[in-house]
């Protein structure tokens, strides 16, 4: 039996697990400026106070696996620490300036791929009997919380299809191939489509009138 602690649990922790309803919507790039974006606003100050201790503050040092001038990389709370065939780790990036992909755009692009060469790296020298082929790396969009941030999962683990769905995983390299023809404009500029569920802030907030 696995069970985790989440403490303290806020409002959106409380949301993303209790039973909803989910849907697809659409946001194009208007919607993002006119409803997404607002809403990311108002999640960046105490909602994600947490990271900022742990990037700066020394928070759970203990618990840190290896970091970077770029980032810092934890075990996720979802992985035991140990089972390979499980492994989830989060990587948190310093630059606070990137809330989700759609702050990023071509100027990144030697950023990010800087940041997955470097994760395959480390993680599979980190750990044996994991090669970087055996390697998952991807980010939300939604996120869970407004600052960027990389999930690493061996590519066996199929343990979280909530967390790797299509519509709302992308592969990080995706973005990355995906910044090198929007130019300057970047993720901002991309009709994207995903699920949501009936509970999020956003759907009351107007993404319930921009379903597929």
């Amino acid at each position: 039996a696995k069970a985790n602690l989440i403490y303290p649990a806020t409002e959106k922790h409380i949301n993303k697990y209790q039973k909803s309803v989910y849907h697809m919507v659409k946001e194009t790039p208007e919607v993002y400026q006119s409803i997404v974006k607002p809403y990311i606003m108002t999640q960046r100050m105490d909602q994600i106070k947490w990271v900022k201790n742990i990037l700066f503050d020394g928070v759970e040092s203990d618990r840190v696996l290896f970091k970077n001038e770029d980032y810092i990389v934890l075990p996720d709370m979802k992985w035991d620490g140990k089972s390979i065939e499980s492994l989830y780790c989060c990587c948190i990036v310093y630059d606070e300036s990137i809330s989700s992909i759609r702050d990023l755009n071509s100027n990144h692009i030697e950023y990010l791929e800087r940041i997955q060469e470097s994760l395959l790296k480390e993680v599979s020298d980190k750990y044996d009997g994991i090669t970087r082929d055996k390697l998952r790396l991807y980010v939300h969009y939604q996120p869970t919380y407004y600052h960027f941030h990389i999930h690493v999962v061996n590519v066996d683990f199929t343990g979280l299809p909530g967390s790797m769905n299509v519509g709302k995983a992308i592969l990080l390299n995706d973005v990355i191939e995906d910044l090198k023809v929007r130019g300057k404009e970047g993720m901002a500029s991309k009709t994207m489509v995903y699920s949501i569920y009936d509970t999020h802030a956003l759907w009351s907030a107007g993404l319930k009138d921009h379903l597929i």
